[in-house]
């Protein structure tokens, strides 16, 4: 659980966000990388603190693409 490679290829799926091309892509990818934090931790691979982690860095990339693509 929380293996050094699982946490940074989900953190490489947050960073998938950045290359929205508008909002729609956007929601879109924030979608697809939700679903993924989702089922790492369903399926045993990360536990609670690292799947918050996680998915508050995946919000925080949401709403700081969101900003860039506000203006």
């Amino acid at each position: 659980m929380n293996s050094p490679q699982t946490v940074a290829n989900a953190r490489k799926k947050i960073a998938q966000l950045a290359d929205a091309s508008d909002r729609g892509d956007l929601v879109y990818r924030q979608g697809v990388a939700s679903g993924w934090l989702s089922a790492l931790r369903l399926e045993g691979l990360v536990d609670r603190t690292a799947f918050d982690t996680l998915f508050t860095e995946l919000n925080a990339a949401y709403q700081e693409v969101g900003d860039t693509l506000s203006e």
